[in-house]
């Protein structure tokens, strides 16, 4: 009586192991569509939200462009008697 493992046995148990492990590190296709899916939802609510705060962004550029210009008239007029500049300057 041989309580020793056989050899094809032991290779049998290590190549079902094996083949599980393999089988479990992929992916499925209904898994990887899915996550596509997923990822495609998310781009098409933050493209909006992106162009919004891009917009939003300029509008800020732009008023603080106008509040500098503002500025620096009133400095001028301040220096030169109350007078804006002419068209020339």
């Amino acid at each position: 009586m041989n309580l020793t493992p056989s050899h094809s046995h032991a290779s049998t148990a290590s190549h079902t192991v094996r083949s599980r492990a393999v089988r479990r590190s992929a992916f499925t296709l209904i898994e990887l569509l899915t996550v596509i899916a997923i990822i495609a939802i998310l781009a098409a609510i933050l493209i909006p939200a992106v162009g919004s705060i891009r917009r939003n962004a300029s509008m800020t550029k732009d008023l603080s462009s106008l509040r500098e210009i503002g500025k620096g008239l009133a400095m001028y007029a301040n220096e030169h008697k109350m007078r804006l500049p002419h068209r020339g300057v």
